[in-house]
């Protein structure tokens, strides 16, 4: 509980990078409403799936840890990867082994959860979870049950649909654009 003498005081600079430092120790306000986490499951806590787990390090894990190696070879990174199959099969605990492995932050969102009744919550809520995600950043963002936001692009009514009154298949459309934007 020392004092610090006045001149060691008066020669400190505190500069971006320090603040930078920071904001990885020190979790921000606004990231407490929604939960991110930084998963501490590996790749040895899945069992099999070691094709998957290949694509998943290469399509994942690389460009986070080998950044430079990537953009010298003039490789551009997936935005975004689909993982398909009945419940039960492990997408989620890949997703996690995924994010821990990487050292990326992890956001799981329910698709269901980011429904409302009200128009444009729905869209507000898909604009807030990837807000939220770039104030973690790096992050990975796990939709679950996707199926339940949108439907395929020409499964969906006719635009006259939307004019009588925001219906189900106007919903699905503006979360669908929303999540594409």
């Amino acid at each position: 509980e020392s004092a610090v003498p006045y001149d060691t005081l008066m020669q400190l600079e505190i500069q971006r990078e320090d603040f930078l430092a920071a904001l990885r120790e020190v979790e921000p306000s606004a990231l407490r409403e929604v939960f991110v986490e930084v998963p501490i499951t590996t790749w040895d806590d899945v069992g099999g799936l070691e094709e998957v787990k290949m694509l998943l390090q290469e399509a994942i894990e690389w460009p986070q840890k080998y950044r430079e190696l990537l953009a010298a070879a003039d490789v551009k990174p997936a935005k975004g990867i689909l993982l398909v199959g009945p419940p039960g099969c492990g997408k989620t605990l890949l997703a996690q082994a995924a994010a821990s492995m990487s050292e990326m932050n992890f956001i799981s969102v329910k698709g269901p959860a980011l429904l409302s009744k009200y128009v444009g919550e729905s869209e507000s809520a898909v604009r807030e979870v990837f807000h939220k995600a770039k104030q973690a950043a790096p992050c990975l963002v796990f939709f679950d049950e996707i199926d339940a936001l949108g439907q395929s692009r020409g499964e969906m009514g006719t635009p006259s649909s939307e004019q009588s009154g925001g219906g189900g298949d106007a919903c699905s459309r503006r979360i669908l654009a929303e999540l594409l934007i």
